[in-house]
């Protein structure tokens, strides 16, 4: 008798950021819209604070899709995808995070330690306004539908064991 066929874990969505912040809020604000578009089964997380959090939560998963604000120099609402992997241990990444212990240092971290997921990939949208009490730039709402929108179609995509990143600037066709 065969038994039933088992499934790997669905991609994990983790959103970093602070909802006090302006742009820095972009990571809740794609986690909170994937969630609604995808329902409570969606594999969707918040991380606020302490980034060496994400250790635990990425450990041994899949494929995790990380969203936060970056700041690179390019223009406002400008979409980066990076395979966070591929980087290899001592690089940086070309977007900085904006928090304190930096995505790449989580990163960092979790390579020595052994705890990474088999693919990570960033999501992050290039910040314009980071000041306490801001709201979201004017290029930012664009850039959260389209990332969510992208990260959507990954997820469903992951359904059938395809996957789908890429990289350009919110709103180009």
């Amino acid at each position: 008798m065969r038994g039933a066929p088992s499934f790997p874990r669905a991609p994990l969505v983790i959103g970093l950021g602070n909802e006090r912040r302006g742009d820095d809020a972009v990571g809740l604000l794609v986690a909170t819209a994937v969630r609604e578009r995808l329902g409570q089964g969606a594999r969707v997380f918040e991380c606020s604070g302490d980034l060496t959090k994400l250790l635990d939560m990425w450990a041994d998963e899949p494929t995790v899709f990380v969203v936060d604000a970056v700041v690179s120099g390019s223009a406002p609402g400008t979409v980066h995808v990076v395979d966070l992997l591929a980087l290899g241990e001592g690089s940086a990444t070309p977007v900085t995070s904006t928090h304190g212990v930096s995505l790449s240092g989580a990163v960092a971290l979790g390579r020595a330690l052994g705890r990474l997921p088999g693919e990570l990939f960033l999501y992050g949208v290039e910040a314009s306004q980071l000041s306490i009490g801001s709201g979201v730039g004017r290029h930012t709402p664009v850039a959260i539908a389209e990332v969510t929108e992208r990260l959507v179609t990954a997820l469903r995509a992951a359904e059938g064991g395809r996957t789908a990143v890429g990289s350009r600037k919110a709103g180009d066709a």
